[in-house]
C-alpha cells in the first residue's frame, strides 16, 4: 500500500516456516527497503499468522490477516529497529477471511480470496456476492 504522508509503500510478507510475518517499508521514488519490522501480538507472542493486504488509515495501517484487520502504528513501525519487533495494538474483526484489504476516504473495503473449485472449498456466501457495474460477478467482496 502507498503511504502518501512518506512517499513509501508497506508490503506485507509471511513465512512458511517459524519466522514472523513482516512489515517492510519501502520507498516509492528508489525503490530502496528502508526498514523491515517483525509482528507481534498485543501480547508481544510472535505473529505467524496470514498477512494479506494493507490499507493506510491516517496514523496507523490496517493489515488483513484471518478474520480480521489488525492495526499498526506508523510511528511503532518508524521508531522500531531494521528487524526489530512491533506490536499490533487493535484488531478490527471481519465477517469474512481478510485476504486483502483497502482504503479510500472514510471507507475501508475487506475481501475475501476466492477461486473456482470442483468441491467448492474456496466458494463464499450468497451475501458476500455483488454485481459490480457492467454485471461482472464478484464472489467475494
Amino acid at each position: 500500500c502507498y503511504i502518501e504522508a512518506l512517499d513509501m509503500f508497506a508490503v506485507t510478507s509471511y513465512s512458511n516456516g517459524d519466522d514472523n510475518s513482516i512489515v517492510s517499508l519501502v520507498d516509492a521514488e528508489s525503490g530502496e527497503r528502508i526498514k523491515t519490522v517483525k509482528l507481534c501480538y498485543a501480547d508481544s507472542s510472535a505473529c505467524k499468522a496470514h498477512v494479506g493486504g494493507v490499507a493506510d488509515i491516517g496514523d496507523s495501517l490496517l493489515i488483513s490477516s484471518g478474520k480480521s484487520a489488525r492495526r499498526l502504528k506508523i510511528n511503532d513501525v518508524l521508531n522500531a529497529e531494521d528487524y526489530g519487533y512491533v506490536r499490533f495494538c487493535g484488531t478490527l474483526k471481519t465477517d469474512m477471511q481478510a485476504s486483502y484489504i483497502g482504503s479510500y476516504e472514510n471507507y475501508l473495503f475487506v475481501g475475501q480470496f476466492y477461486s473456482f473449485t470442483l468441491d467448492g472449498s474456496y466458494d463464499t456466501p450468497e451475501e458476500q456476492r455483488l454485481y459490480a457495474p457492467g454485471c461482472k460477478r464478484n464472489y467475494a467482496m
